[in-house]
């Protein structure tokens, strides 16, 4: 599975691994699934970990679940003055300081959402309340405040994974989540409002968490997302120019920003489209940008060479490349990717009879699919090595935090494989294999 948050300014269309990535309005939820989406921090000795951290590294992303057993010591919370949590990073979706990735259920308390969706929305929280019931086993997975088809439509496990990937087997490396997608849905007169430019919004995010990451302290902020132009061959010529020349000037933005933050590392991922990266044609942010304490990274297949899908850069930022397929990390601990799951609104008779029994196969897949594993996935794509180098970065700062960005990333080039492929000279950064994979 190829993974990877991409948002296409040509159409304004938002996809992770062709999914939408829209979701139920979270800035208005409230009572017991506010509590659901956001759960309160899992007991740690909070100040001795935030204490331990000797680096600070932020995931823009889309969310993280901050009481995963795997990332629990590397949270870097806000502390109150009896040393408990009052957040970490920042919520643009829900608007708060708990970056979840979870997603509530809010059509149905939205006075301006269409009717026949409000319908629709009540019918899957009344099944999976039933099935709750039904089967307790899969209960933490069908939360009915939840919205748990969303959460699989829209990729929300992505941040949970990247986090994963930073910060494993090191707890002196602090974690900072930022969720920056998905997008939520607006209804204006019972219609979804359509006016909203989602790109424009997901870029303000992202330079906003940018800020605020840097503010708190980090020292690297991972980005496996992209804002990505036109090509001539997407559109007609005038969206085309019109589109580039948008993102020509977001790509000015963040480039002064990184500019004026020079002992920041910024780590971006590639992209899985096959192509080939730069600031003139194929435009792409933040990889398009020429920023000296910028590092790119493409993804490696299990022979070493560049995976298929691994995008290449060549604007005038670093580029490199890591593992990327078929790579374990942590997905949250209440969602699992299951196919049962996004057919809450199905009812029990509406499974096909070409099959005997095909519920109960559907609920015997989910109960072997969720229930007592560990809450590990597979994902493949520049996005999985992205954040792998950034944990790599993360270190040498450790090692070399009086090293500027720029400093930094010459090390982390000057210490990697070279390889030569065609005209192309491959910086290939070796990592460690996660400790919850060593036996696999």
């Amino acid at each position: 599975m190829k993974l990877g948050l991409w948002v296409t300014t040509a159409v304004l269309v938002l996809i992770i691994s062709g999914c939408k990535e829209e979701v139920d309005d979270q800035t208005i939820v409230q009572g017991a699934a506010l509590q659901a989406v956001n759960p309160t921090p899992v007991k740690r000795n909070f100040l001795e970990n935030n204490l331990r951290h000797k680096v600070i590294v932020a995931v823009i992303d889309s969310g993280s679940d901050y009481n995963h057993p795997q990332l629990i010591n590397n949270m870097h919370f806000n502390l109150n003055d009896q040393n408990q949590p009052v957040g970490l990073g920042y919520d643009f979706i829900g608007q708060d300081y708990w970056p979840s990735p979870y997603v509530a259920r809010t059509l149905d308390i939205n006075p301006d959402a269409d009717q026949k969706d409000v319908r629709a929305v009540k019918n899957a929280r009344e099944r999976a309340t039933e099935l709750s019931k039904s089967y307790p086993q899969l209960a933490q997975y069908l939360n009915p405040l939840r919205n748990v088809e969303q959460e699989m439509e829209s990729g929300a496990f992505h941040g949970t994974h990247v986090s994963g990937l930073m910060v494993y087997d090191d707890p002196r490396i602090g974690l900072l989540p930022f969720r920056v997608l998905p997008i939520n849905i607006k209804y204006k007169n019972g219609r979804e409002d359509v006016s909203q430019d989602k790109t424009a919004i997901v870029f303000n995010n992202i330079l906003q968490a940018m800020a605020m990451a840097v503010r708190a302290g980090a020292r690297v902020i991972n980005m496996s997302l992209a804002l990505k132009g036109s090509t001539p061959g997407d559109s007609l010529l005038n969206l085309f120019e019109d589109t580039n020349k948008k993102t020509k000037l977001w790509m000015a933005q963040i480039k002064d920003f990184m500019d004026k933050n020079p002992n920041v590392v910024f780590v971006a991922a590639a992209g899985n489209d096959s192509k080939w990266v730069d600031d003139k044609t194929n435009l792409q942010l933040p990889c398009g940008i020429a920023a000296k304490n910028l590092v790119c990274v493409g993804a490696l297949d299990k022979t070493g060479n560049l995976a298929y899908f691994s995008n290449l850069v060549l604007s005038q930022a670093a580029f490199v490349a890591a593992s990327g397929v078929d790579i374990d990390s942590s997905r949250p601990a209440f969602m699992c990717d299951t196919n049962f799951l996004t057919n809450l609104k199905n009812e029990k008779n509406a499974y096909p009879f070409d099959r005997p029994n095909s519920f109960n196969y559907a609920i015997n897949d989910a109960v072997k699919d969720c229930v007592g594993k560990p809450p590990i996935r597979k994902a493949s794509g520049t996005s999985m090595a992205s954040p792998m180098v950034a944990r790599v970065v993360a270190r040498l700062i450790i090692d070399s935090p009086q090293f500027t960005g720029e400093q930094i990333i010459k090390l982390l080039v000057d210490n990697s494989e070279k390889v030569q492929m065609g005209p192309l000279l491959l910086n290939k950064v070796k990592t460690d294999k996660p400790s919850w994979t060593k036996n696999n």
